[in-house]
């Protein structure tokens, strides 16, 4: 078996910048949750929802290795109105501009000492590292050679990081930025495959790892002043003299 070897410097860079993000979010956090993240991560990484999610990507991977075809992806997504966006989402998903979004929102929100900036920072990296470890492991295991000859093609490392960041965006900043980085994602799945990099089973089973990790990542807000971590989110029935109303509590 011959040693997995970085052709891609980005992949390094990317790392280290994930490492400094992690640590860089530190002073905006708590004490306790300094220690603990790692155990939340964890858990919600463990979680239910996370299996499901991948058990879907499994199966959608499967079938799509029914039906994909590289040349016909190459010939579709390489003209009309698909292509400029897939060219995009193939710059957009590479490691070293992700890094470079991450790297931003953080040194933003510590310029200007905002605390939600920094813990997105911190989040995205996080996201970015667990599924930098994931593709990888994949790709060292199953060992696909890419559409154009390359290696290590199955999962698509490029879809799984921007599917892994769009969580966490969606969260901290709303639908305003939850629709362009979806949007992103998957410009970066349908640019890999125009670009002949990965097969469409590589990027569906991407874009479910990136999926799963970003959600669960993201999935907690830390908690403060304002918003004890006993306080959950719930739905209940209310009743009131005018009649029945739901209340939802966040």
């Amino acid at each position: 078996m011959r040693p997995l070897r970085t052709r891609h410097p980005s992949r390094v860079s990317l790392l280290f910048v994930v490492l400094l993000v992690s640590l860089a979010a530190g002073p905006f956090a708590p004490a306790p949750a300094k220690a603990s993240f790692l155990t939340r991560d964890v858990k919600s990484l463990t979680s239910r929802r996370t299996a499901d999610i991948l058990a879907g990507a499994a199966v959608l991977g499967a079938a799509s290795l029914l039906v994909e075809n590289p040349d016909a992806e190459e010939h579709a997504l390489g003209r009309g109105a698909v292509d400029a966006p897939a060219d995009v989402g193939n710059i957009y998903g590479s490691g070293l501009v992700l890094a470079g979004v991450t790297l931003g929102l953080t040194g933003t929100g510590l310029v200007e000492k905002d605390p939600d900036w920094v813990r997105a920072g911190s989040e995205m990296a996080r996201s970015l590292a667990y599924a930098g470890i994931a593709v990888t492991a994949l790709k060292v295991a199953v060992r696909r050679t890419r559409p154009n000859g390359g290696a290590y093609s199955f999962p698509s490392g490029h879809t799984a990081a921007a599917f892994a960041v769009a969580p966490v965006l969606a969260r901290r900043f709303g639908w305003l930025a939850a629709l362009p980085a979806y949007a992103l994602a998957t410009s970066t799945a349908l640019g890999r495959m125009e670009d002949r990099k990965h097969y469409l089973s590589d990027v569906v089973v991407g874009a479910g790892i990136g999926t799963a990790i970003g959600l669960a990542v993201a999935s907690k807000r830390p908690p403060s002043a304002a918003e004890p971590e006993s306080v959950k989110p719930s739905l209940g029935l209310g009743i009131a003299p005018t009649g029945l109303s739901l209340v939802a509590k966040f």
